[in-house]
């Protein structure tokens, strides 16, 4: 059932137009949503009118939204057994959605991540809408199913922009979407919400994401285990939660570290955990651009990835700003972590220069690449800006 949450925005007795109708099927606790969030907030303190579309309720929402912001929720997020009952839910889907963007008025979309972009493209067939879906993964190695596979190689050139926020991901994307429709867009960094550090029981490498097989916390904690004894008073340090939770605690308690890692949860802001572990380590089997890696390097904490993906790849260059390990590789994390934990002063300066790499993700900055993407009008701010 459709449900609206939010004080509206009239005019004259009306309901305003929206400048904006953003789509993504939750606001749980991800990377995508975050960034999506952070964005529809940030452009309704600019006086935007938004509307935001999801097929989860707001109840269950971790990135809160501000109450200037409309809210459509769809429901319909419930799995569907056998491939009639899902073919029949995605029409349903489908067509709450097309409702949906007829009511807000917008005639700009904004979609994010790769089934609900698939769905936002077909919805607003012939409703004379401009459409921009965002992909938020690395699209080579985040498969969708067989289905949404090949729905998704053939809905996204009908997007009027297809943007993505590595430039590894725009360059997969071209195998099947025109390049003029391409746009790269990072992701932004908001200004931590404190200054506070956390207190921790030892020096620490620091892991935050879900927890889940694309994250490879797996491949972490058997990396620690081989250095446990050599590095006593570390700590491992996982904050997220998932599907994996109960096998990566297993997992350490079968090589007898469970004493030494940590599983702090999710938590509203990891800031103060960034501040106080020595090492943030994140080996994922794919990425997009990591918002956490992103966050961490902000603060200056030199960074281990994978090389599995480009996206960060294009901020931690080996050696110089980071360190990148083989995928899947425990021995090389384990050797890129015993390097950093025995010179914490080489460790320093490779955090040091990481933060040198983020100068174009500012809020800021990140607000008006979108808005020169989405062809946004000025704001009245900005007109009175200009008119000065």
């Amino acid at each position: 059932m459709t449900s609206y949450v939010q004080p509206d925005r009239e005019t004259d007795g009306h309901r305003a137009a929206a400048d904006l109708c953003m789509v993504i099927a939750d606001l749980s606790a991800g990377g995508a949503q975050r960034v999506f969030s952070q964005l529809a907030n940030a452009w309704a303190a600019e006086g935007r009118i938004i509307t935001v579309v999801t097929f989860s309720d707001a109840q269950v929402d971790f990135f809160p939204l501000v109450p200037e912001i409309r809210r459509i929720s769809l429901g319909g997020l419930k799995p569907s057994p056998g491939l009639f009952n899902a073919v029949a839910a995605n029409f349903r889907r489908l067509h709450a959605l097309r409702r949906a963007f007829k009511d807000s008025g917008a005639d700009r979309i904004l979609s994010f991540t790769g089934s609900m972009n698939v769905l936002a493209v077909l919805a607003a067939r012939g409703l004379d809408l401009w459409v921009s879906i965002s992909e938020r993964n690395d699209p080579t190695r985040q498969s969708l199913g067989r289905i949404w596979n090949v729905l998704r190689r053939w809905s996204y050139p009908m997007a009027d922009k297809v943007t993505a926020n590595s430039h590894g991901a725009v360059e997969a994307l071209a195998a099947f979407v025109p390049r003029e429709k391409l746009a790269f867009v990072p992701n932004p960094i908001a200004p931590a919400p404190s200054s506070m550090a956390a207190v921790l029981p030892g020096p620490s490498i620091l892991n935050v994401g879900r927890l889940s097989p694309q994250k490879a916390q797996d491949v972490l904690i058997a990396a620690f285990a081989d250095l446990a004894g050599e590095f006593p008073d570390w700590r491992l340090v996982i904050v997220g939660t998932g599907e994996w939770e109960e096998t990566l605690r297993a997992q350490a308690g079968q090589l007898g570290i469970a004493d030494r890692v940590l599983f702090i949860g999710q938590i509203d802001d990891p800031f103060p955990y960034y501040r106080a572990a020595r090492i943030f380590a994140l080996p994922s089997r794919f990425e997009g651009t990591p918002n956490a890696m992103l966050e961490a390097m902000s603060v200056s904490m030199p960074c281990i990835v994978s090389d599995a993906s480009r996206g960060p790849l294009e901020y931690v260059e080996d050696g110089i700003s980071g360190l990148v390990v083989a995928v899947g590789d425990a021995g090389k994390l384990s050797a890129a972590m015993r390097r950093l934990m025995a010179d914490p002063e080489w460790a320093s300066t490779l955090g040091d220069r990481g933060r040198e790499n983020l100068s174009l993700h500012s809020l800021e900055a990140v607000l008006g690449g979108w808005a020169e993407v989405l062809g946004l009008p000025p704001t009245q701010a900005d007109q009175l800006t200009v008119d000065r």
